[in-house]
């Protein structure tokens, strides 16, 4: 989903594919959970500290260092990370690639209800995916999840401006929206 990959794998199915054709993957599902990250938090934080400079060659940046700071946590992060991060159970919502339309996936709204399984402080929400071979004898699934082997879709984690302090038990709720650019 990260790279946006879907589209054209749904206009090929949508000009190409005959009636009572199959095509694989043929689904996929997307999952997300909270995540504590310390040291990832920091590091991306550490990427606007430029923008802290107020004598940059007699120029004061520092106006900028606020919007820097924002801008650099909405940007989602691309790794691998240690599944021990997740602090949560993860949900799921499954995307049939052989119904599912273009336009649906223009705007995905995950609402969620997190319960927080450890006391932490949660830095963001982790994303994967799996994809599905379903054939009439087996079913294979791909999946990019944190601890399984590593692709080259890795996970994406999306940082919280301000991290949340929680306690074993406590939930957290909302709606992560993404929307493709």
């Amino acid at each position: 989903f990260n790279e946006r990959m879907i589209e054209s794998y749904l206009y090929a199915r949508d000009r190409f594919l005959k009636p009572g054709g199959r095509m694989f993957p043929n689904a996929g599902t997307l999952y997300i959970a909270p995540f504590s990250d310390a040291t990832l938090y920091a590091e991306q934080q550490n990427k606007s500290e430029f923008w802290q400079n107020r004598n940059f060659y007699g120029v004061d940046l520092s106006a900028a260092g606020t919007r820097s700071k924002k801008e650099v946590l909405r940007q989602p992060v691309l790794d691998v990370f240690d599944p021990d991060c997740l602090v949560s159970s993860s949900i799921e919502r499954r995307f049939d690639f052989e119904t599912v339309s273009v336009e649906s996936l223009q705007v995905i709204e995950l609402p969620f209800d997190f319960e927080v399984s450890k006391s932490c402080v949660v830095h963001g929400i982790a994303g994967w995916f799996d994809a599905h071979f379903e054939g009439s004898q087996e079913t294979v699934v791909l999946s990019t999840a944190p601890g399984c082997p590593g692709t080259h879709w890795y996970q994406i984690r999306f940082l919280l401006e301000e991290p949340l302090e929680v306690a074993a038990g406590q939930h957290i709720q909302g709606t992560l929206l993404m929307e493709a650019n």
